[in-house]
């Protein structure tokens, strides 16, 4: 059966898509949940899936399943409960509230013990997670096509075994693209390079031509590297996600006669701490700015992770910002005028949104040969200082934002597009290469 591996939310908005073409063609297709915390039947997406073709979708959290090893997967089985899934030490302060102290004390337990047990890179995982483990897992969920994220396949070992099992088996393993690619770092490219490529096993998708040269020049042969463009962002998509996640139909209205610029800045978990907390403070400041802050998954705008300093910040009340941790970014893109981002894939979003961004360079100064693909399209703003971008927006008119469609065009054709003037077909080769 056609297999989807997910390790964390993002995964699933390039997934999806892919997921949702095979459904469609009435083909069965299981997702394997390797995160222990993630519950996936919350995704708005997900539920969409379950809800119109719930007798050929099929969800299978990875540490339910029954093993043949006695002990160590009754402890696993044990530890992956449903009840169990919110009960994590980034969740502790919750748990503390709303549970009597002897039962807090118990859950306490349950938290260390799945933090022994299920994170990453552990000295115990490849133990618990070997080859016997990974042939159960095949057998019992029939996989025959396995579909994961590059990112997983290169950079965690989590699914080595699965992974080995499956090519001793001939079971096709095709990789999706992390993210639809908007930049290079030298850093990424020479860990590439250190990885034996030269038998590599699985086909990988790129999104663009350039990917494609990069990936070979890594080791990578031509034969097995297909740029398909990015399923996340094809037109059939972008129109079941508004079905989905459907635009608010006054919104258009409500953007004209308000006066207030309405600024998103993206957060980059390579955006350079200090520049971007002084970057929001200084925006904060200006009276004609309505600015909200998108956190990243892993960025420093999480609660848990904030230093006293950053805290500070976002406390203050008279700070003229809000952190937005759960909205949709698409709808957040939606309803601003300007969106502020280095390298981020969300900002296809913008740009067929015909949306004005503005690109603070400075942001990652820290990255050693970081090559962002838009940087010279000529649609973006790019700045080089915080004092560029405040000058911009004070200067920016709503009213007279008209952008260079054609530009924004040319580079939607070559890297979202994988070089087609036409996508609608995108899906659909996606699901050739994988079945």
């Amino acid at each position: 059966m056609i297999t989807f591996l997910i390790r964390d939310f993002p995964d699933l908005d390039h997934l999806f898509p892919v997921i949702h073409i095979f459904l469609k063609k009435k083909e069965k297709v299981n997702l394997l949940n390797f995160e222990i915390n993630l519950n996936l039947e919350k995704d708005p997406k997900i539920e969409y899936l379950l809800k119109n073709y719930k007798d050929n979708f099929f969800i299978y959290e990875v540490y339910n399943i029954k093993g043949n090893r006695f002990f160590i997967d009754n402890i696993i089985n044990f530890l992956s409960k449903k009840k169990f899934k919110e009960i994590n030490f980034k969740n502790l302060k919750n748990l503390k509230k709303t549970n009597n102290i002897i039962y807090f004390f118990y859950l306490l337990v349950i938290c260390y013990f799945k933090k022994i047990i299920f994170s990453s890179k552990s000295k115990i995982e490849e133990y618990l997670f070997n080859e016997t483990w990974a042939k159960n897992l095949i057998k019992k969920v029939n996989i025959t096509s396995l579909v994961m994220d590059d990112s997983y396949y290169f950079n965690f070992s989590r699914p080595k075994s699965l992974i080995k099992i499956c090519r001793l088996n001939k079971v096709k393993i095709t990789l999706m693209p992390h993210t639809c690619h908007m930049f290079t770092r030298k850093e990424d490219i020479e860990n590439l390079k250190s990885k034996n490529l030269n038998n590599f096993y699985p086909n990988i998708v790129v999104t663009s031509n350039k990917m494609k040269q990069i990936f070979n020049s890594c080791g990578i042969d031509f034969s097995k590297i297909f740029n398909l463009g990015s399923a996340r962002f094809s037109k059939e998509n972008i129109n079941l996600l508004n079905k989905i996640y459907p635009k608010n139909i006054n919104l258009s209205n409500e953007m004209n006669y308000r006066k207030k610029l309405k600024a998103l800045y993206i957060d980059g978990a390579y955006d350079n701490t200090i520049e971007k907390t002084n970057l929001i403070r200084e925006i904060s400041k200006l009276n004609n700015i309505q600015l909200v802050v998108k956190a990243h998954p892993r960025g420093m705008f999480i609660k848990d992770q904030l230093s006293k300093k950053q805290k500070k910040l976002i406390e203050n009340k008279e700070a003229n910002f809000f952190i937005d941790i759960s909205k949709p970014t698409k709808k957040l893109i939606d309803e601003s005028d300007v969106i502020i981002g280095t390298y981020s894939s969300i900002l296809v979003e913008a740009m067929l949104s015909s949306k004005k961004i503005i690109l603070p360079k400075f942001l990652v100064k820290d990255q050693i040969e970081i090559d962002i693909f838009y940087e010279n399209s000529g649609f973006a703003e790019v700045c080089n200082s915080t004092d560029d971008v405040v000058s911009y927006l004070n200067a920016y008119k709503i009213d007279n934002s008209k952008q260079n469609l054609k530009l924004i065009e040319n580079f939607i054709i070559e890297y979202v597009y994988g070089g087609r003037n036409d996508c609608s077909n995108i899906l659909t080769e996606y699901y050739n290469l994988i079945r």
